[in-house]
């Protein structure tokens, strides 16, 4: 089984091709769409009730009056939403929402030197905030292979490449090393360049099994930008990636513990709300067996106990010997 991220800057508002937008973000069958300049003017609110009827539920920032932001749908229903929390930043052009347990960051960055605190914001926050998927239009690339030679030149070109050190993965460009595709054409010089990105925290990254550009709401005049459209191999079961569990024992277990992840095999550990007793140990024990079984190795499994309880640190210790799992700092299960 597969799941489906798409995204598409739909320009301005998408007022103009409303109905060809509306049938090319459907005609995805995607179970993420992120749309970069929407605004939530009488064209936005139409998309939004086809989206519902199709199924999705959206997600976008309340503003004052229409203006370009990005809206987020879920098939899988959005549990949270709201702005990505750093100082002094517009929430129109970070928007985040939880689907199930993932997060997921919409964006739509500003042009010039205004899209500069964006990007410091997800490089220094977005993997502390545990954000799992960044997506959009971010009008930013590297002066190298990501525009035409003959173009002008980003403004914070090295962003992008500071993004993935801090621990993301460039999906598209992961799959084709070497590759130049554009997103965007100038006018009227008809430079490309790329613009639209799925970045990818490496638990989902590895899932990623094909990342295309479709050029057609470009080329046919629908919008100025290319979609970009991922599909993960999730086998037969509900990914991980997509729906983490949150348990019934917040008080000993963090918010999420996630099972071993392989390409072979994603595993599911549910918890009982009755199982208010089980200890955080316990349960990891239960997950690394489950993978151990499955796929002969452990690869990332996350927990917390609290340092000061001393006989569930004793017992997780008892496990990072007995599964050869590193221990950080008293409260992570980390890679092995």
């Amino acid at each position: 089984m597969n799941a489906r991220i798409a995204t598409l800057n739909i320009r301005q508002g998408g007022t103009k091709s409303a109905e060809a937008l509306t049938n090319r973000l459907l005609g995805y069958d995607a179970d993420l769409l992120v749309v970069t300049e929407f605004r939530a003017n009488d064209a936005g609110l139409r998309l939004i009730a086809h989206l519902a009827a199709a199924g999705y539920t959206p997600a976008h920032p309340s503003l004052e009056r229409p203006q370009n932001t990005v809206l987020v749908a879920s098939r899988r229903g959005i549990t949270q939403q709201g702005a990505f929390r750093h100082e002094g930043l517009d929430p129109r052009h970070l928007w985040c929402v939880g689907v199930d347990e993932t997060l997921v960051c919409g964006v739509y960055m500003p042009q010039g030197a205004a899209k500069l605190p964006y990007w410091e914001a997800l490089i220094s926050r977005a993997r502390q905030s545990q954000i799992d998927l960044i997506i959009g239009d971010f009008n930013t690339g590297n002066n190298d292979l990501d525009k035409d030679p003959k173009g002008g030149r980003f403004v914070g070109p090295e962003m992008p490449g500071r993004l993935i050190a801090s621990g993301y993965t460039d999906v598209w460009r992961s799959l084709h090393p070497g590759e130049r595709q554009y997103s965007w054409f100038s006018r009227p010089a008809g430079n490309g360049f790329r613009l639209d990105y799925i970045f990818a925290a490496p638990e989902f990254a590895r899932r990623v099994s094909t990342c295309e550009f479709d050029h057609r709401p470009r080329e046919t005049g629908e919008t100025d930008h290319s979609g970009l459209v991922a599909s993960l191999d999730v086998g037969s079961q509900i990914p991980c990636h997509l729906r983490a569990v949150r348990t019934a024992v917040p008080s000993v277990v963090s918010s999420r513990v996630i099972p071993a992840l392989s390409h072979e095999a994603c595993h599911f550990l549910a918890v009982p709300e009755a199982s208010r007793t089980v200890s955080a140990a316990a349960m990891v024990e239960h997950c690394c067996q489950a993978s151990s079984r499955a796929t002969g190795r452990l690869d990332f499994i996350e927990s917390a106990v609290a340092p000061t309880d001393v006989p569930r640190v004793e017992e997780a210790h008892r496990l990072r010997a007995a599964f050869g799992l590193p221990w950080t700092a008293g409260s992570r299960w980390d890679r092995c």
